[in-house]
């Protein structure tokens, strides 16, 4: 895998399955070499010489199971990430991984877990695990660069077939797609190649053959997503279908969305189906732009490569030279869209940031709120934290902390500190975020945060005190002893009314204490896939950051407790 983090995990391919030979200097069947490249050594699988009196020891191939492209150095989570974990528990478990909605953070920090080079845990094994990551990996829409030929058996190479389809059909190479559907469906049963051989008759002009084949699955019992057939029978006929939701749907019924040219009204999580919708210059902008900024929440899009969408979107000169106005018209994602552009043909000026505002204050929640910062975060970089820019500072700081770049934000968190009162005011609102990103880590955090507190939060404000008791909780949990600062004042209020997991959270309590770091992520990921940081019971998102800070990962922790203030509006 090449690239950062972010850029690294989103390559939607699968060098096996795409049919890519093996290295030459990788021999099927041969062990990896994971020895480093030693003076002398021009290469780490190369011959070299050996003093005589130095016994050499053949090394033993590794196990498919430890499999992972990920190393210490490039992002993983250790070799020895499943020490201590329980085999059977993690079987369980690991199928129950998927998108957790509104959280990039966990989204990388899922994907890193399945592609780390470790030893898998102990127990008798009763699946194949190398398997059972790679399907995890996909249902993330994700998936690694290769796999070796060495490890290709027949399980392993069902999962690869699946991810080549999908991100052929992603990058819209759908002739390439179906040839490998059509490969796939002579040896593999699944649901999913039936469906895909209608859609590549139907692309073909072979209509008689993939009607005859809707009627036989239909007499299958085959349950099929609600759009395939409305979907497929359009594409058929050449009539204009009626919008689908595509909840249920694949990248079949994405792709018939596509050829069909429908407005979708997306309403699913699964990351091949945006990736497919978000690369459809058929669809409505709207739509198109919609399903982007949804794959991007789930961390299955950089926001570099949302930024270069917004930038495909074809506007007038002069809807561009107007664009504040222009945007209150257009729909949310368009509106971003044309703002982006705007602001990208700014210098860094008053204007641009004047152009940035309007786009991050037209966000209609605080999911568009977050994707908005993330996707103008690099031009906000760009501009200079200076007097005649600190109206702005407030925007920056919390844009740039939710995209995850403190450093950046910290030097308007020093522009606006002790300035005038409006402008201390106008920042006080953005402390515990601040001292969740550590911009403001010294002495005093106990008052400083009571202080906030009185000055934030008026009588009769329920909310307030949730978010107010949000803030003191995940300090307390990132070992921040600042929370204390208003702890009599938020004792008695519940923060959130969902029941937890209560099972679950006992669980990644305990692996935590006992720094079990594998074991840990994967109940973390689990305690808030349903909800994410926004919509899961509060005590997970804290009983989260709280594990993942007792495991190392306190960056990801601190990430995580982000995004979960600014879901709830801190």
């Amino acid at each position: 895998m090449t690239g950062s983090r972010g850029s690294r995990f989103a390559a939607l391919t699968l060098g096996l399955a795409l049919g890519a030979a093996p290295a030459p200097a990788q021999e099927v069947g041969a062990p990896l070499n994971i020895v480093p490249v030693q003076p002398g050594q021009t290469d780490a699988g190369a011959a070299t010489t050996v003093p005589s009196e130095v016994e050499t020891i053949a090394a033993a191939p590794i196990d498919a199971e430890s499999y992972g492209t990920l190393g210490d150095a490039d992002g993983g989570l250790g070799g020895e990430l499943w020490a201590g974990a329980d085999r059977r528990l993690v079987e369980a478990l690991l199928p129950m991984l998927g998108p957790v909605p509104g959280s990039p953070t966990l989204n990388d920090l899922a994907a890193r877990l399945l592609m780390t080079a470790a030893v898998p845990p102990g127990g008798e094994a009763h699946v194949h695990l190398l398997a059972l990551r790679l399907d995890r990996l996909l249902a993330l829409g994700r998936a690694p660069d290769s796999v070796p030929g060495a490890f290709a058996d027949a399980t392993v190479a069902g999962v690869a077939r699946r991810a080549a389809f999908q991100a052929l059909l992603a990058r819209g190479d759908d002739e390439a797609a179906c040839a490998e559907a059509q490969a796939a469906v002579q040896v593999d049963d699944q649901p999913l190649w039936s469906r895909a051989m209608i859609f590549c008759q139907l692309r073909s002009g072979q209509t008689d053959a993939a009607l005859l084949g809707l009627d036989v699955l239909a007499e299958s019992g085959t349950p099929l997503p609600a759009s395939f057939r409305p979907l497929a029978e359009a594409m058929a006929t050449g009539a204009t279908p009626a919008p689908q939701d595509l909840a249920d749907a694949t990248v079949v019924e994405a792709a018939l969305a596509r050829a069909a040219g429908v407005a979708t009204a997306v309403a699913t999580d699964d990351p091949w189906v945006l990736a497919v919708l978000a690369g459809a210059p058929s669809l409505p902008d709207a739509a198109r732009l919609g399903a982007a900024e949804r794959a991007e929440a789930l961390g299955a899009l950089n926001a570099a490569d949302l930024g270069a969408l917004y930038g495909a979107i074809a506007f007038d000169p002069a809807e561009i030279a107007d664009a504040a106005t222009v945007a209150q018209t257009l729909e949310g994602p368009v509106a971003r869209a044309l703002l982006h552009q705007a602001a990208r043909g700014q210098a860094p000026s008053t204007a641009r940031a004047e152009l940035i505002l309007a786009a991050l204050a037209g966000a209609a929640s605080p999911a568009e709120a977050a994707t908005a910062a993330r996707a103008f975060a690099g031009l906000i970089a760009e501009l200079p934290p200076a007097e005649a820019l600190i109206w702005f500072a407030p925007s920056a700081i919390r844009a740039l902390l939710v995209a995850g770049r403190p450093v950046d934000a910290l030097a308007w968190w020093r522009l606006a500190q002790g300035r005038d009162a409006v402008v201390a005011a106008s920042i006080e609102p953005l402390w515990p975020l601040a001292r969740i990103a550590v911009l403001d880590a010294g002495e005093g955090g106990a008052e400083r945060l009571a202080l906030w507190w009185q000055r934030t939060i008026v009588a009769d404000d329920p909310a307030g005190a949730e978010r107010s008791a949000l803030a003191s909780a995940l300090l307390s949990a990132l070992g921040d002893g600042a929370g204390r600062g208003i702890l009599a004042d938020v004792a008695g209020v519940g923060v959130g009314t969902e029941t937890p997991p209560t099972a679950l959270l006992a669980a990644l309590d305990a692996a935590a204490a006992a720094g079990r770091r594998g074991e840990t992520v994967l109940l973390a990921l689990l305690a808030l896939r349903d909800g994410g940081p926004a919509g899961a019971p509060a005590a997970s998102v804290i009983a989260a950051v709280r594990g993942l800070v007792f495991v190392g990962l306190e960056d990801e922790a601190r990430r995580l407790a982000i995004e979960a203030a600014t879901a709830h509006g801190l």
